[in-house]
């Protein structure tokens, strides 16, 4: 992959992934919220702990 589509990548998955956050946030859902978040660091965690 190289490191313009990576970085494209990554910020498309950012803007998403604050979008899967808030919402649930505003509507007071904390279940959904905490699902969101945890999926969210599932995802990312590999890519911090390969850097």
């Amino acid at each position: 992959m190289t490191e313009a589509r990576a970085g494209t990548e990554a910020s498309l998955l950012v803007d998403a992934s604050f979008g899967l956050l808030l919402a649930p946030l505003t509507d007071g859902d904390w279940d959904q919220a905490d699902t969101a978040f945890h999926a969210l660091l599932d995802h990312l965690e590999p890519g911090w702990l390969g850097t």
